[in-house]
């Protein structure tokens, strides 16, 4: 008889299901069916999912525009962010406060002004920043430490 529990150690469990989503890459249909699987399948991979987002155009998942409550839910698993051609200063500035933990930051295209959201990157345990100095506002990383505060803006 099936009573639901699981039949492996958790953390063997865990290790399999973190190896499949990370596998899944950009397959969001696989990952997806995958946390479906159980509670806890869902808290172990759910960062997963939501470690990268693309801002753009073209990319559907995840959806701020359409629901952005979900921001709010999955911001604090985003490590890597990608701005696209149809992302506003305002929604940059969101996506920045929404995501406290963001690593490495794409901006790369020159309609998104810097000036302002750049006071929103400060505070964010940054490793890389790339940058389309289209506009006027140049980014260089100092290195050094390994602090946001070390990234230098020239304009």
């Amino acid at each position: 008889m099936d009573d639901g529990a699981p039949r492996l150690p958790q953390d063997v469990e865990r290790l399999i299901f973190r190896a499949a989503a990370s596998a899944a890459d950009n397959d969001v249909k696989g990952m997806a069916r995958l946390l479906l699987v159980a509670k806890r399948v869902c808290e172990w991979i759910r960062p997963i999912l939501y470690q990268v987002f693309k801002s753009s155009t073209l990319s559907r998942f995840p959806d701020f525009r359409g629901d952005p409550s979900i921001l709010g839910e999955v911001g604090k698993f985003a490590k890597h962010l990608s701005i696209g051609n149809s992302t506003t200063s305002e929604d940059l500035i969101r996506l920045l406060l929404s995501c406290p933990n963001i690593e490495d930051i794409a901006i790369w295209h020159g309609q998104v002004s810097l000036y302002y959201p750049a006071l929103h990157l400060f505070p964010l345990p940054l490793k890389r920043l790339s940058h389309s100095a289209q506009n006027g506002i140049y980014v260089r990383r100092k290195y050094g430490e390994n602090s946001s505060k070390n990234l230098i803006f020239e304009f």
